[in-house]
């Protein structure tokens, strides 16, 4: 009957604690996708475009320096203790953006959410052109 109590005891104790790491890995992986749609929504500061929408532009035009470091700046306030945020935006022809917030990131855990971003433009009355860019958020915990 001891036995019995002691391995019930044990076994209850490692579902709970099992339940409450997945818990946690949860909580990250939402926090990964916060922070997209944080960066789809948010403006940059004194251009009325979102973070997202700058980063594709700056693709587009062959121009990255400016947004970028505005949006680190950005995730450098948001991300988690002990974690570094990645950004990488990504055009259809393979063109890229990183924005990272530590350059160590990568050393532990890796929590990701990905999603697409458009960008439609208008050229002359009868001309529209639609971008399609794939985001990944990735979050490296660091500490």
């Amino acid at each position: 009957m001891t036995v019995l109590v002691i391995l019930s005891g044990v076994l209850l104790h490692a579902v709970q604690s099992d339940a409450l790491a997945s818990a946690a890995r949860r909580q990250l992986q939402l926090k990964a996708q916060y922070i997209y749609h944080l960066l789809a929504n948010a403006m940059a500061e004194n251009s009325g475009r979102s973070h997202l929408r700058t980063l594709a532009e700056g693709i587009l035009e062959n121009r990255i320096d400016g947004p970028g470091r505005e949006t680190a700046d950005l995730l450098e306030r948001i991300r988690p203790r002990d974690f570094a945020v990645e950004v990488r935006v990504r055009t259809e022809d393979g063109r890229c953006v990183t924005v990272r917030t530590h350059e160590n990131a990568g050393a532990g855990d890796v929590f990701k959410f990905s999603g697409r971003f458009a960008l439609i433009s208008v050229r002359g009355e009868a001309e529209a052109r639609a971008d399609v860019f794939e985001v990944e958020v990735s979050l490296f915990r660091t500490g």
